[in-house]
């Protein structure tokens, strides 16, 4: 079972050294509700490019109700907010499952989809499964 929740994120991405994606980038820590994982194993990785005849809504209309921008370390906006609303206009996400493990005998394989959105240059935390 899993548990959704769009979530932005803090990501350190690198380059993947050998293999048929070798210099690709891919996840290697993430930030998550003040706690830092390691990304142990890229268990699967997909692209998702949907709403592509929207523009993408200026940050101010993206806001829920209510809100504020919130800026955080390397993303200048939207870090740790939950992602919603009725028109979030055009995406083009890559997703990857990746097994982390938390640093300083923390969480012991937490599995998760974590995706990054290139049209609005940022990275979600979107399923934590059990």
């Amino acid at each position: 079972m899993g548990h959704v929740y769009l979530q932005t994120i803090a990501v350190t991405v690198s380059a993947t050294a050998n293999g048929a994606a070798a210099g690709e980038m891919r996840p290697e820590r993430l930030v998550w509700r003040g706690r830092e994982y390691r990304v142990a194993e890229v268990l699967s990785t997909w692209r998702l490019r949907d709403l592509w005849w929207e523009e993408l809504p200026p940050l101010s209309d993206a806001l829920l109700p209510g809100e504020q921008p919130q800026p955080g370390p390397g993303q200048g906006h939207r870090q740790g907010r939950r992602l919603g609303g009725a028109s979030w206009g055009a995406s083009e996400r890559t997703y990857w499952r990746v097994r982390c493990e938390g640093y300083g005998g923390g969480v012991e394989g937490l599995i998760c989809d974590v995706y990054e959105d290139a049209a609005r240059e940022v990275w979600v935390l979107d399923t934590v499964y059990d």
